[in-house]
């Protein structure tokens, strides 16, 4: 459609077909716009939570994550690592970090599936109601 400067407008709840088709998602809750952006920019904002599962070659290594990263839990060789906050680096980046720190001999990646992150993007525009 981009080179005929067309647009196509889907409207739907399946997250699937929005990651298999889009673009560009424009989010609306109660008619108000919630955000509008690439699927990129959406993840980032609502979405970059994953968690990084690792088994160490070493069961006693002293484990400390590299700057951004946190450690979630551990149980000997078996670790478990997330993002710390604001800035943390994406996944990828973590990986890199990890095997870069750490003689892994597994690894196991979990992030947020886009219905996860729509769902934070909803949690994050609905307004604060007293008492809540």
């Amino acid at each position: 459609m981009e080179e005929r400067g067309r647009t196509v407008l889907l409207t739907t709840h399946d997250m699937t077909e929005v990651e298999r088709l889009a673009e560009r998602v424009v989010l609306i809750n109660h008619g108000r716009l919630v955000l509008d952006g690439t699927l990129d920019e959406i993840r980032r904002k609502f979405g970059s939570t994953w968690q990084v599962r690792v088994t160490l070659a070493d069961a006693h290594a002293e484990v400390v994550p590299p700057p951004g990263i946190a450690l979630l839990r551990q149980d000997g060789p078996r670790v478990v690592l997330g993002p710390d906050g604001p800035g943390a680096p994406t996944v990828h980046q973590a990986l890199k970090a990890l095997v870069e720190r750490f003689e892994v001999t597994d690894i196991g990646i979990d992030e947020a599936d886009l219905e996860d992150v729509m769902r934070a993007a909803y949690v994050h525009s609905e307004p604060q109601r007293e008492g809540t």
